[in-house]
């Protein structure tokens, strides 16, 4: 019985953890499940996912346009933007294992339908936990 203020469990925050566990096994998650009006959203915190200094990369960005260099000659600049990759290319990795628990109806223009029940999926790094 659930009482007035009581949060419902939901398992799906367990089986999604099973499956990223099983494919990345030293690494640490955290699911969240946020259910509100019209919707819901599964946030996945993980180690993976490294937080990419935005600010010094647009500073690195500026310093390569005023002194005419390629972001090659900065091995600071191609680090930022090799981590950038990675984080992408893992993002990719985890939404594709869990596409069976997101869904985002959309109308025949690509626009988002709103009320109609949509589960986003958001991959985040560990430092962004709140």
């Amino acid at each position: 019985m659930q009482y007035r203020g009581e949060r419902m469990r939901d398992n799906r925050s367990y089986i999604i953890k099973k499956i990223l566990k099983q494919k990345y096994p030293d690494s640490t998650f955290r699911v969240r499940i946020e259910k509100y009006s019209g919707g819901e959203s599964i946030e996945v915190y993980t180690d993976l996912i490294k937080f990419p200094d935005y600010n010094r990369l647009t500073h690195l960005e500026f310093k390569l346009a005023k002194e005419g260099l390629t972001g090659d000659d900065l091995i600071e600049y191609h680090n930022i933007k090799e981590l950038n990759e990675n984080n992408n290319k893992i993002e990719q990795e985890i939404k594709q294992l869990l596409k069976e628990f997101y869904h985002v109806n959309r109308d025949m223009f690509g626009e988002i339908l709103l009320g109609v029940g949509n589960t986003y999926l958001f991959i985040n790094p560990m430092e962004r936990l709140p």
